[in-house]
């Protein structure tokens, strides 16, 4: 591994790649994502002093030696030291970590040393434009540190991963569809659908789920979750199935923390008197969520998924959102109107920016083919 540079580089087969950050897995490495510049991450590894808030959405870099990070999502994506080594693995296999924090590492341990941001919130902002406006430029702002500009992107043709395919649209990013389904479900027609309304001729990689190989996909299922549950079965099938459609070292991007940041769950509607404690709970858990479950396939399956809707300026604009642009009342089976304005001022169909929020395991027909299989 190559440290004069001050940036990490990573095997591409026997072979090592320049200008790319990686992660240690046992004795090979990993990529995660295309470094920045060397002389801005020199600039970056030589700070001594604590990072300022506009470095923070540059992923994956410690600035002090012996320390981590964790991101929004209480991962540790990776620590580089001063001289470019790397200090840590990523975070699924110590997930109880605190989330939004810097710690110094003592031996096997990590000592919180301080928060890496604290909401910069000036008030509630009462147009709906503004908070859409604030959003796109906050996907836009994750999504232009990455460097990649080919991602794929899992796509269900809903409101959430429809605006961050727009938004990379918007900004050159090529993107290659990915989706899991079961015959007769839709979801593939859905899909297409969906993409033809915004006139996107993008790559499309289904992955179909039927009775000849759901007992395969049953079987994968459980090395990841106790298969007796109802709500995550369907899901680690989905999951799985979407993502082994990426090539290894490729990045993934998807559309987790939307509905919790912007009022998704139709649970918010259904107990709307309690909304507003239930969604600031829901934003503080967000790593507790299925996102343990994806970082698990996304290791085993050598792929980096990215959530840009956790991106700090994200979660300040979620924090200055009304709660009537979240979830107007108990009738509200919409819901999530931020999401919805930011596609129509990106030129969205109304078709589909009004499209209702569909669960994961009934939008595939998972839950469905499971219980079938069950029954047999």
């Amino acid at each position: 591994m190559e440290r004069g540079a001050n940036y990490i580089i990573t095997p591409e087969g026997p072979r090592l790649r320049g200008n790319y950050l990686a992660m240690l897995e046992h004795q090979d490495y990993t990529i995660i994502h295309r470094s920045i510049d060397t002389e801005r991450l020199r600039e970056l590894l030589e700070m001594e002093q604590a990072p300022r808030r506009e470095l923070l959405s540059i992923p994956n870099i410690a600035l002090l030696r012996d320390t981590i990070q964790t991101d929004i999502m209480g991962r540790i994506p990776a620590a580089i030291a001063r001289d470019g080594s790397i200090l840590d693995k990523t975070g699924h296999e110590r997930p109880h970590l605190p989330s939004n924090w810097i710690l110094k590492r003592m031996g096997r341990d990590y000592t919180p040393l301080q928060r890496r941001w604290e909401p910069k919130i000036s008030g509630v902002i009462n147009s709906i434009e503004k908070l859409a406006e604030m959003l796109i430029e906050a996907l836009s702002n994750y999504l232009s540190t990455i460097g990649d500009r080919e991602v794929y992107l899992s796509y269900s043709g809903g409101i959430d991963s429809t605006l961050l395919l727009l938004v990379a649209e918007k900004m050159g990013i090529e993107t290659r569809i990915v989706t899991a389904s079961t015959p007769g479900s839709g979801e593939e027609e859905r899909v297409v659908e969906a993409l033809e309304m915004l006139g996107i001729g993008a790559n499309i990689h289904i992955a179909l789920i039927d009775e000849e190989n759901i007992d395969r996909y049953l079987d994968i299922a459980s090395r990841y979750i106790d298969t007796s549950n109802p709500i995550l079965l369907p899901i680690a099938i989905a999951e799985y199935a979407a993502m082994s459609q990426v090539p290894s070292n490729r990045r993934l991007i998807m559309g987790q923390g939307a509905d919790e940041l912007f009022g998704g769950y139709d649970k918010y509607r259904r107990e709307y008197e309690h909304f507003r404690t239930a969604n600031l709970i829901d934003i503080s858990t967000l790593q507790y969520t299925t996102t343990q479950l994806e970082w698990r396939i996304a290791s085993d399956l050598g792929i980096y998924v990215d959530y840009p809707y956790t991106h700090v300026e994200a979660i300040e604009t979620s924090l200055q959102t009304p709660s009537r642009y979240k979830v107007m009342d108990r009738n509200d089976r919409h819901r999530k109107w931020v999401i919805r304005k930011a596609l129509e001022i990106l030129g969205a169909p109304k078709e589909l920016y009004m499209r209702p929020k569909k669960a994961m395991q009934y939008s595939t027909g998972l839950k469905k083919l499971i219980k079938r299989t069950a029954e047999k």
